[in-house]
């Protein structure tokens, strides 16, 4: 069965307003891992064959931003 998710990753405790470079980086880990994306204003869409690939690809991009030296991430999900 294919899985929808819809997701926003969110830096916490950065320098300055703009998440444009975590954003980036979080959707080059998507691409560079191998998921293919929808990017929307508010979220990013990620269809997989299964629930467990779809999270795999969440936590690709949750995981980015941890790289980035981010010391808190949070993650909203919305799976249909």
């Amino acid at each position: 069965m294919t899985a929808i998710v819809e997701f926003s990753v969110l830096p916490l405790g950065t320098p300055g307003t703009s998440a444009r470079q975590y954003v980036a980086k979080a959707l080059k880990a998507l691409r560079d891992a191998g998921y293919s994306y929808q990017l929307t204003p508010m979220s990013t869409i990620v269809e997989a064959p299964t629930i467990v690939e779809a999270l795999k690809a969440v936590t690709v991009a949750h995981n980015a931003l941890f790289e980035e030296g981010i010391q808190r991430v949070v993650t909203c999900l919305l799976y249909t």
